[in-house]
């Protein structure tokens, strides 16, 4: 870090410069936005946690939906996921879709099948 008075080079801790005595402007501490799940860049890798979460978790509900109807319970987070990451425009945006129309069409199947019976 420089001073921006003298040019002289500075450490990033000190409050003033040693060589001519002014106040050194630390760096705005950069905020970390948490959304209410907790998820943020630094523990989601590249902004894909919800696009990918999304398309496995409607993958893994296709066979579930099929054969026993708990596919309800993981086409609804699906399609909730898929929606999260197309709104944070998710690196990974056809996951998402993927997600996200796979999600609400199994649990639209559950709930058609069960209706039906």
């Amino acid at each position: 870090m420089f001073c921006k008075y003298c040019g002289s080079e500075i450490e990033d801790n000190v409050r003033f410069c040693p060589k001519c005595g002014k106040p050194v402007e630390q760096p705005a501490v950069q905020r970390m936005d948490n959304n209410i799940y907790g998820a943020n860049e630094t523990n989601v890798g590249n902004k894909t946690f919800y696009a990918n979460a999304s398309f496995w978790l409607a993958v893994a509900g296709i066979p579930l939906s099929l054969f026993c109807g708990i596919g309800l319970f993981l086409g609804f987070p699906a399609a909730i996921l898929g929606f999260m990451a197309v709104k944070n425009k998710e690196s990974n945006s056809t996951m998402a879709w993927l997600g996200l129309f796979i999600g609400a069409a199994e649990a639209l199947f559950v709930i058609v099948a069960f209706m039906s019976d």
